[in-house]
């Protein structure tokens, strides 16, 4: 028998959404840490936050905000803040806690901000359910810092969400199917022929695009390795026993030739395209792939030459600049272009 895996997701742990509070948060922290003015009061505090926010800040605010700093993680931020009846004031019980603790500079934080959004955002995702704790704890600091009037990201940087969280749940059993090498089942969707259909595979490399997880792996039945998207995935089961492959399988070659996600078993041909201006310029800054080469260049044009595999994706790309990409070679490429767009003008009545 093997086993079959099924995926249930927590509840994610709700955070503050009042960015103000953030600003307070980071305002305390410093009065807290200001060697200068120690054991500040409540309503010291009000004063200096409502100077950074420009608005009043009422001494409630300030009781409700010290209790939030003292939550522990991921809801708060383990603040040790305690009051001295002598003093009348506020202080850290560690006198080295400060949330800005790690001391780095505005550029290393500011790439931190990014990471730290980055990795928020997969924190669902089954395989990093072990460490969704520490990344909640680590989006918490960050999250100080975006909400500030210092650092206005939240509103300014707009991170891609991703849009597809079908298929996700397969990430763990299939790690474990290459991890010990085991063979897995399923039921996939085939959009083209509208159906069902069972597949037997030795799962090789998992890999994310455009937003979309896929797996590839080696197909007994079809002799070959072949690319499936996890969010057509029905059911999934790791069978029991080593599996072997028959043939090598190099996972940094694998995609070497490819456009998108599409490997084909036919070889890699060079491809010549001329883009015209503005295009060109957009070319020369993203490339359509690594084997890019570019030939001839200038105010109106530029000619690049790829070793690529011909296939649908490349054709959709290259038919994604209209008028501003001219195929040079092969004449194969430009053939199916001119057919795919003659055939687009009758679909729109042309």
């Amino acid at each position: 028998m093997g086993y079959i895996f099924s995926v249930s997701y927590p509840e994610p742990n709700s955070m503050p959404a009042n960015k103000s509070a953030w600003t307070r948060y980071r305002v305390i922290d410093r009065c807290l840490t200001d060697k200068r003015q120690p054991f500040p009061s409540k309503a010291f505090l009000a004063r200096r936050c409502g100077d950074v926010l420009g608005t009043d800040v009422s001494v409630s605010s300030i009781e409700k905000d010290i209790a939030c700093m003292r939550r522990p993680s991921p809801e708060g931020l383990d603040a040790p803040i305690e009051y001295s009846r002598e003093r009348k004031g506020f202080y850290y019980s560690d006198p080295a806690f400060s949330i800005r603790e790690l001391n780095l500079t505005d550029e290393e934080w500011e790439g931190l901000r990014f990471a730290s959004q980055l990795l928020h955002q997969y924190r669902d995702v089954p395989v990093f359910q072990d460490f969704k704790s520490a990344i909640d704890r680590i989006h918490t600091r960050f999250e100080l810092d975006f909400g500030s009037v210092e650092h206005p990201l939240a509103d300014r940087v707009q991170f891609e969400k991703p849009v597809d969280p079908d298929g996700q749940e397969w990430l763990t059993p299939l790690l474990s199917a290459i991890r010990q090498r085991r063979k897995v089942t399923y039921l996939y969707l085939n959009l083209y022929k509208e159906k069902l259909e069972e597949y037997e595979l030795i799962p090789c490399l998992l890999r994310e695009h455009d937003k979309k997880w896929y797996m590839v792996g080696w197909s007994d039945a079809r002799k070959a390795f072949l690319t499936f998207a996890l969010n057509r995935v029905i059911e999934l089961e790791v069978l029991p026993g080593l599996a072997r492959l028959p043939v090598p399988f190099d996972a940094s070659r694998f995609f070497q030739h490819a456009i998108g996600i599409t490997v084909l078993r036919s070889k890699p041909v060079k491809v010549v395209l001329e883009f015209l201006r503005p295009i060109h310029e957009l070319v020369m800054i993203e490339p359509l792939h690594h084997s890019q080469q570019t030939i001839r260049r200038d105010e109106a044009h530029v000619r690049i030459s790829l070793v690529v595999q011909l296939h649908d994706e490349l054709y959709l790309r290259l038919m994604g600049y209209g008028p501003y990409v001219r195929v040079i070679r092969p004449l194969s490429l430009r053939h199916k272009l001119r057919d795919w767009y003659a055939q687009g003008l009758k679909n729109q009545g042309g």
